[in-house]
């Protein structure tokens, strides 16, 4: 049966419009009402059919991939028809073009789709990968953000100008919260185990995820393209925002970084007189100098935001140098968990580029603790 059920256009199209179909009628909403798909699957939780479909295709296949070679269902992936040539109007898309197809969108050949399926913590990530829905929407904001971005503006009027960078922002903001959520939701793909191999999965290593260059620009996009333009209160907002969701294995080096940056614009550009807490919005003076009446977050609000840390009993900071302080703290302890001792040649760039960044969080932690006098503390950390 492996041949017969293979995934085309018309069938992903018919399953989605199936889907939404019932959703709409389970929850009493009609076209008429211009409530968005996006928006009926976050309100129900749950991911387009054609996504579900794709992920357990995939995860069917590394089980297929792991049996021995005299198994029925591995025979029959694995054997090509020789010679010969079936009838005209046959279907042309079989079940083992779709599933090679799969493998292509996770940058994985044929040849070594089988060894990598031996490795289950692997496989569950590439099956994470392979349901790209929300993926997609992260590339496609990016685009357009760098795309509106880097257009040129010498025959643009003004008005057009402050159009095409709120436009651009906004792509740049939605792009965010959507990585955010996608790492969000590839880390519960890795870290929860199947019923079977449960007891087997906590012997597995931590699996690494490579962001790749949308995903980094997604995540930091937002905040640079914020304090280039000089909006220090909505940049330091921004990042406050960020580090409140939720950690996921492929988020700690972007976290590292803007916590780093959050601290520099605190130290440099934020008066002990004009902090304002890191759960507040942004004081209405510094929006107005910024010429904004709202934040960017305000105006242009995701659909499906990533889950945040809660904000019942935890530590909120109370002057603009202990959270300097508390960020710079998190970050050196970040930094010296990741330094290269190495002396090897092979690591010397990597052993350099290390000791630049231990560099910059001692730099910055010397200048907010001798703000307060705390020279003991400082020797303590340095000392470690």
């Amino acid at each position: 049966s492996i041949p017969r059920y293979p995934s085309t256009a018309a069938i992903t199209q018919r399953l989605n419009a199936f889907q939404q179909r019932c959703l709409r009628r389970i929850l009493h909403i009609s076209y008429l009402d211009h409530i968005t798909n996006e928006a009926i699957h976050h309100q129900t939780r749950t991911r387009q059919l054609a996504e579900v479909v794709a992920e357990r295709r995939f995860r069917f296949g590394g089980h297929v991939l792991r049996m021995a070679q005299t198994r029925i269902p591995k025979v029959a992936m694995l054997w090509t028809p020789g010679r010969g040539k079936r009838k005209q109007g046959r279907p042309k898309i079989t079940w083992r073009r779709t599933f090679i197809e799969d493998l292509r969108a996770v940058n994985l050949s044929w040849d070594e789709a089988e060894a990598v399926a031996a490795d289950r913590a692997r496989w569950r990530l590439l099956c994470a990968q392979c349901a790209k829905g929300e993926f997609t929407t992260v590339v496609s904001f990016s685009i357009s953000g760098l795309s509106l971005d880097h257009q040129t503006v010498s025959t643009v009027s003004r008005v057009r100008l402050i159009e095409r960078e709120e436009e651009s922002l906004s792509c740049f903001l939605r792009s965010c919260d959507a990585a955010l959520c996608y790492l969000q939701e590839l880390d519960k793909m890795v870290t929860t185990p199947h019923a079977k191999t449960a007891k087997a999965s906590f012997l597995l290593p931590p699996v690494d995820v490579d962001l790749g260059y949308f995903l980094q620009a997604a995540l930091q996009s937002a905040y640079i393209c914020l304090l280039q333009r000089g909006h220090l209160a909505q940049g330091a907002h921004q990042l406050r925002r960020v580090l409140r969701v939720v950690e996921s294995r492929g988020s700690q080096s972007f976290r590292k970084c803007a916590a780093m940056k959050l601290a520099q614009v605190l130290l440099n550009s934020v008066r002990e007189d004009s902090y304002w807490p890191p759960l507040g919005p942004p004081p209405a003076a510094w929006l107005t100098r910024e010429g904004a009446a709202a934040s960017k977050d305000a105006v242009y609000p995701t659909v499906k935001p990533p889950q945040r840390y809660s904000t019942d009993c935890c530590f909120c900071p109370q002057d603009v140098v202990e959270e300097a302080v508390l960020l710079l703290l998190i970050t050196e302890s970040m930094t010296s968990g990741e330094a290269v001792i190495s002396c090897l040649p092979d690591q010397s760039t990597a052993r350099q580029t290390s000791l630049q960044n231990a560099t910059s969080v001692y730099d910055l932690l010397t200048i907010s603790m001798a703000r307060r006098g705390q020279y003991a503390m400082l020797s303590e950390v340095c000392q470690k």
